[in-house]
């Protein structure tokens, strides 16, 4: 499981909230990455299906898996 930055849309942030506190609280299977890191990541650690639930940069994590995918169908 990979956890993003988490970041408010119109309520104020949550003290104490964060990807890493997140991330460790779900224990060795979560890693908190940056949006940066995320495919590459995915691509290299990780096996099976890829479920990307979320706002905002998840669109771009999203597009960037399509355009590798279709780069090694050429």
């Amino acid at each position: 499981q990979v956890i993003l930055d988490i970041y408010p849309a119109r309520e104020k942030p949550i003290p104490g909230i964060t990807s890493d506190n997140l991330a460790a609280d779900v224990g060795e299977s979560a890693v908190a990455l940056e949006f940066s890191e995320t495919v590459k990541y995915c691509l290299n650690d990780t096996d099976g299906a890829i479920a990307l639930i979320g706002a905002g940069e998840v669109e771009y994590i999203k597009n960037e898996f399509l355009n590798l995918i279709n780069r090694k169908g050429e």
